[in-house]
């Protein structure tokens, strides 16, 4: 599931198992946004409405129940008609891509596609867009250094070794090789 928010194109997604989970992935998006452009504004920030196609998804009962008590209306895009939500049908588009060639540059295996797209969309969203006029998503939504940011960024995949501090014995192996896979450097042992 990809959610963009609308004014400064910041980027969240969430991987589900079904599409019956979106109510419960929804709210914790939503709440997670919340609570982070509230600290930067210092003030309660309410999400009021949001976009989505005729996927179905948003239209169960309990996603439905879920956004009217958070007092969210939920707008719906014309049947089989993706150019009416365009913004995030692009947005689905370029994670996918960058998820797909971070994956194969990578060698890792598909089965870590959900790590690949957050990783694209925590790198799109520190990256200049034309519709905002060079400025990054995370500098207007979130007020953070777009420089500064970008300081973070590492190839998904990019082979490093890391230290295990567990000592077994004074024989065994302190350091092994890993792939950073996620944004916070989450590491999956490849030795």
């Amino acid at each position: 599931m990809t959610i963009v928010e609308n004014h400064s194109r910041y980027m969240l997604t969430h991987a589900i198992p079904t599409k019956g989970d979106t109510g419960d992935a929804l709210i914790i998006i939503i709440n997670k946004l919340e609570k982070a452009v509230s600290s930067v504004h210092e003030r309660p920030i309410h999400l009021s409405q949001i976009q989505a196609d005729w996927g179905g998804e948003f239209r169960n009962s309990k996603s439905i129940t879920e956004l009217n008590q958070q007092g969210i209306t939920l707008k719906e895009t014309v049947p089989r008609h993706s150019e009416t939500n365009a913004i995030v049908e692009r947005a689905n588009r370029t994670i996918l891509e960058m998820s797909r060639i971070g994956l194969i540059a990578a060698g890792l295996p598909k089965g870590l596609w959900d790590k690949a797209s957050d990783s694209a969309a925590y790198t799109k969203n520190r990256l200049p867009h034309k519709a905002l006029g060079g400025k990054t998503p995370i500098e207007i939504i979130l007020a953070k250094d777009p420089v500064n940011e970008r300081k973070n960024l590492h190839p998904f995949g990019q082979k490093v070794t890391y230290y295990d501090y567990e000592v077994k014995d004074k024989l065994s192996a302190r350091s092994y090789e890993g792939r950073i896979i996620g944004t916070l450097l989450p590491l999956v042992h490849t030795g």
